[in-house]
């Protein structure tokens, strides 16, 4: 992701939507990752925040933005008192009074897990529990103490400690820091130790939810995304205000109202965009073949449909539900309706049978999920909800009103299907009333109660209770097992400038319910999934996504689907409205639709040289025997390592041992890193060898790792093998990082216009000047791609060309940036935002941005940006908030023509005529002054703009003082650098515990240090005087695994520097003794 965001965001008419259905796998997982399941149910939600991305698993939470950019955000003008906790205390109530499994409440765990949370937020904040339990200690900066530690054997003992706590934080941290957010995070410290559903939804978070969940809102009716850097439409929606006014895909919009939408974020332009109905909007866009035109359009409201059918011929009609909204139900019925006329001008009669597509679907409104599988069951249960410590079941019936109850229906599921389309695929399948087609359900069996009052603004959502399907079935970690199994796959072996790709059984190791941290494990042991149908087929144009789309999808475009074309296949065949007689020609129906391409696939495999044949008899349903077979992981590079970067195979071989052949034999692997990769072998004759790699390409940001890996095998008829386990290390690369100065130029050069005083006036046209250099160990990330020619050097960023940047080669792609992000609205019209750079160790560049000031901006005092430097692959970043003081409209500086030096020390030259301007450059001997402004002297600096300093600072040189020199240049934004004595990033070691000792250095000094294990802080200390360089040695504790260390240190101006290593601890081998 670049500075820009992931381009492949999608906003749809003002509010955030899924980009497509695409279902390739990383893709898939990536989505899944991503998806905010925030599924209200009136009081009553079906849903969560499954898992949201932010920085990569291997960042740190403090990696990316400083833990003081968050809290110090405005929350409002609400009186408020962290001491108090009283958002704290009323979730703990519900907890104690309403959660679902009070055994889950654990007073300790809770007390350590929502500090934590707050030693990630604050970063002066460090505990420590003594070890004989009496105690805890707590430090705030340079402050600490020792508080007593009570029994721990009710909530209420541990809201009390850490009231203690938070109180003593409150006395001792800075009044600038918003303390709002650290509450927030003491509730999810708290109901992270739950379930993954539960937490406390922000107030920025929830005004979102509720705005989506109306399933309306006033706007124009366009879906927009980040192309080439810029804010594009990607397709109006049919029948609103933008499709009217001539809105098309591939337009830009360059500005809203008289805003630049440069670097504007999609959230920020949804916010702008969207707006009461009725009211107006002006914006411009321009295409690349005509001039900027502007726009007005009136909102209005926009629906967000959660239905959508197409008639799919001979009869059938086809129904996606994409989630479950307050009107779901009513547009089923409308879909119904519309599918019968359609029928019947079909000449079929009526409607023959409906293909219910619920893939994609993450869930909704209970009630709705309720009446829609209410309308094609005429009796019997449709679910069960079972509350506070397993209390009566609630159970809910079919009713007879309006039923659709002889209609055939067949239903499909994917692996995002959850929550309440679960329900309804469940109640429709246990219930014998439907067919269900494609693969195992996410298996989210649980309640949320959605708490909106009293909580500042934000909400409480809190497991309450799970629901059972019909037969008292729990779903939870298991999902809707399918009748028939509908796998699509691709086998594509490497072509020219084509990767090879190979994917069969990738939706097997998609995120679901049981892969989340404190799962429910109520769904016991998994229905009979060894009696269904299965189809594994060749669908190459199912991994193909929907990325060029000019417009936006419709359910005819899904008419032709595999999937879909299968289930119109067997409704066809038996249309009944009976599962189990529906099911009897489905072996059939799967071989005269999908034979084709299941043979397809050998075929395919044998151009790979892998046997995928199935020889002999499969019906004997007796357990295998174990596989005799040797497994050897062999990394193929110099040193067994992998290179952040670069692609290197990792081989898989297996030779049997055995008697008997291993038929289809292929793996899967499973880890934090390298998760889900296929290996497929195929037929293994005893005695026989065979192998197979796939390409691993590391992360560029990743640090030096040791990760531990398990390939699980699967094989039809034959032996089975044992799970195999090995570790893959990822070496350490050097990374760039950068220090950066800035300087307003408003004298003529370049693109500016001002009277060259270096500070902001009405009207002025700006070039902001940034110097940056490179002060890290290694180039940026484009230069060493480019080294290990890699076919991935280049990225989605623009090309450097054009930039100013004199290292970077023309057509080249640079992956170093520069950005400038607008935070006072009209006052600033930004041209150009970003610049891109190359640089090798040591070498710095000189980037122009350039923005418009307003000329209304006189009533300010300052415009408000945020410039940030750094490495889009690296994830190596330095940002600084700018406030940019205004200053009324002045005469230019009068010329002068002399050579100056210091009166007595150094002075140092500021960005522009003001003391509130940064320091850019420092002179020590003789200095040419060219220009004087009232108690400022100008000075030229050579590589561009003005530096100023005081008059009573310098004074005229004499001859014996020599020429005058170029200023020095100074970079006021420098992070700390810190370096290890020895780095055992990627070791495996045998002890508890590992020596860390290292350096830090800044040109500031050091403010303080910290360090976390495993995202936990584990130690802290504040430097003496702000020194300049600081060692650090300490021991800390490994976990048994995996462990992350990381080393963070901030300078007087809160500049963060980390660094980052992985060991593996191996306490096996320590447990063997020599």
């Amino acid at each position: 992701m670049g500075p820009l965001g992931d381009e492949r965001s999608v906003c749809r008419g003002g509010v955030l939507t899924r980009s497509g259905s695409a279902v390739a796998p990383g893709g898939a997982i990536q989505a899944m990752r991503r998806i905010q399941l925030l599924l209200l149910v009136g009081a009553v939600v079906l849903g969560g925040s499954l898992l949201l991305t932010s920085p990569p698993a291997d960042e740190s939470p403090l990696a990316a933005v400083t833990p003081l950019d968050f809290l110090r955000n405005s929350f409002g003008g609400e009186e408020y008192s962290l001491p108090d906790l009283r958002y704290f205390r009323l979730a703990a109530q519900k907890v104690n009074n309403e959660y679902v499994d009070p055994t889950r409440v654990d007073p300790e765990e809770i007390l350590g897990s929502a500090l934590d949370r707050v030693a990630r937020l604050v970063p002066e904040f460090l505990f420590e529990m003594e070890e004989r339990g009496v105690a805890i200690q707590v430090v705030v900066g340079s402050e600490s103490t020792v508080l007593p530690l009570p029994q721990l054997d009710s909530l209420s003992a541990a809201i009390g400690v850490i009231a203690d706590v938070v109180g003593f934080l409150d006395r001792h941290l800075g009044p600038e820091i918003e303390r709002a957010p650290i509450e927030y995070a003491i509730m999810n410290g708290m109901l992270e130790t739950l379930d993954p559903h539960s937490v406390f939804i922000a107030p920025d978070s929830y005004k979102e939810m509720s705005i989506q969940n109306k399933g309306h809102f006033g706007g124009l009716g366009i879906t927009i995304g980040i192309r080439e850097k810029r804010l594009t439409i990607l397709y109006p929606l049919k029948d609103t205000p933008a499709w009217r006014a001539g809105l098309k895909s591939g337009d830009h919009i360059s500005k809203i109202e008289n805003e630049s939408t440069v670097n504007m974020s999609l959230q920020e332009a949804v916010s702008r965009l969207r707006g009461e109905e009725g009211s107006a909007v002006t914006i411009t866009v321009t295409d690349e073949k005509s001039p900027d035109r502007e726009v007005t359009i009136v909102r209005a409201r926009i629906e967000v449909p959660s239905v959508e059918w197409a008639y799919a011929g001979d009869g059938i009609g086809l129904l996606q539900l994409y989630h479950f909204s307050q009107t779901t139900y009513d547009r089923v019925e409308d879909a119904l309706e519309s599918l019968e006329l359609q029928a019947m001008e079909d000449k079929q009669g009526s409607l023959r049978g409906l293909v219910l597509d619920l893939r994609q679907n993450p869930g909704g409104y209970l009630q709705q999920a309720i009446e829609v599988a209410d309308k094609f069951i005429r009796s019997g249960v449709l679910v069960s909800t079972v509350g506070l410590g397993g209390a009566n079941p609630e159970i809910t019936r079919a009713t007879r009103f309006r039923t659709e109850e002889e209609l055939p229906v067949v239903v499909l599921v994917d692996q995002s299907s959850a929550s309440a389309s679960e329900i309804v695929a469940g109640a429709l399948r246990n219930q014998d009333r439907a067919v269900v087609m494609g693969v195992r359900t996410f298996g989210k069996g649980s309640v949320q109660n959605l708490y909106d009052r009293d909580f500042h603004d934000g909400a409480l959502k809190l497991t309450i209770a799970q629901y059972l399907t019909p037969g008292d079935l729990s779903i939870q970690g298991l999902g809707i097992q399918p009748d028939i199994e509908l796998r699509p796959a691709i086998v594509q072996p490497s072509e020219a400038g084509e990767e090879r790709e190979v994917h069969l059984y990738w939706q097997d190791f998609e995120l679901r319910e049981e892969d989340l941290d404190r799962s429910f494990a109520w769904g016991g042991n998994s229905d009979a999934a060894g009696d269904m149908l299965r189809s594994v087929y060749s669908c190459p144009e199912c991994f193909e996504g929907d990325k060029g789309r000019e417009r936006e999808a419709s359910a005819a475009d899904h008419v032709d689907d595999v999937e879909v074309q299968a289930a119109k296949a067997l409704l066809l065949a038996r249309p009944t409205h009976v599962r189990s007689e529906m099911l009897k020609p489905a072996q059939e129906v799967l071989a005269a639709q999908l034979g084709k391409r299941e043979k397809e696939l050998e075929t395919r495999f044998d151009s790979l040289g892998v046997d995928w044949s199935l020889r002999g008899s499969s019906g004997d349903r007796a357990a295998p025997p174990a596989a005799t077979a040797r497994v050897e992981v062999e990394v193929q590079s110099e040193d067994g390592l992998l290179i952040p970067g670069t692609s290197t195979p990792v081989v898989l071989r297996v030779t049997n041992e055995g008697k008997q052949p291993i038929q289809r034999l292929r793996a899967v692997t499973e880890g934090e890193f390298f998760r889900g990769k296929e290996y497929f072998l195929g037929r293994v004759e005893p005695g026989q060898t065979q192998e197979f790699s796939v390409e691993v390409k590391p992360a560029l940001w990743l640090r030096a790792r040791a990760y531990e890996i398990t390939w699980h095998f699967f094989s039809e008829g034959g032996p089975k093998l044992e799970p195999f386990k090995g570790l893959l290390r990822v070496q350490d690369v050097p990374h760039p990082r950068f220090a950066f100065s800035w300087q307003i130029v408003d004298d003529g050069s370049g693109s500016s216009r001002g009277n060259g005083d270096g500070l902001l006036q009405p009207a002025e046209e700006i070039d902001l000047l940034v110097t940056v250099r490179n002060i890290g160990s290694g180039a940026t990330s484009d230069s060493w791609l480019r080294e290990r020619g890699s076919p991935n050097g280049s990225s989605d960023v623009s090309p450097a060309a054009g930039t100013g940047d004199p290292s970077a080669e023309e057509g080249a792609e640079a992956h170093g940036f520069v950005q400038l992000k607008n935070k006072s609205g009209e006052s600033l019209f930004l041209v150009n935002g970003t610049a891109d750079f190359s640089l090798e160790p040591g070498e710095q560049t000189h980037q122009r941005l350039h923005f418009r000031v307003a000329d209304t901006v006189d009533s300010l005092e300052s415009i408000e940006a945020e410039l940030m430097v750094g490495d889009e692959k690296f994830y190596e970043f330095v940002s600084v908030e700018l406030e940019l003081p205004v200053a009324q409209v002045g005469e230019p500086a009068a010329s002068l023509q002399r050579t100056m030096q210091p009166k007595d020390a150094d002075v140092s030259l500021r960005a522009g005529a003001s003391d509130k301007m940064p320091i850019v450059a420092t002179v020590d001997g003789p200095v040419t002054v060219d220009g004087r402004l009232g108690s400022w002297l100008r000075v030229a600096l050579p590589w561009g703009g003005s530096g100023w300093a005081p008059v009573a600072s310098l004074a005229p040189a004499g001859r014996k003082d020599g020429a005058a020199e170029a200023p020095a240049i100074h970079l006021s934004n420098s992070p700390p650098v810190v370096t290890l004595t020895s780095n055992p990033g990627g070791t495996v070691v045998v002890d508890g515990e590992l020596l860390v000792q290292g350096e830090v250095v800044d040109d500031l000094g050091i403010k303080d240090l910290f360090v976390f294990v495993n995202n936990r802080k584990v130690h802290y200390e504040t430097v003496a005087a702000n020194s300049p360089r600081q060692a650090f040695r300490l021991n800390v504790t490994l976990e048994d695994g995996e462990n992350l260390v990381e080393v963070f240190a901030r300078d007087g101006d809160d500049h963060l520097g980390n660094l980052s290593f992985g060991v593996y601890r191996d306490a096996s081998t320590a447990s063997r003794g020599p």
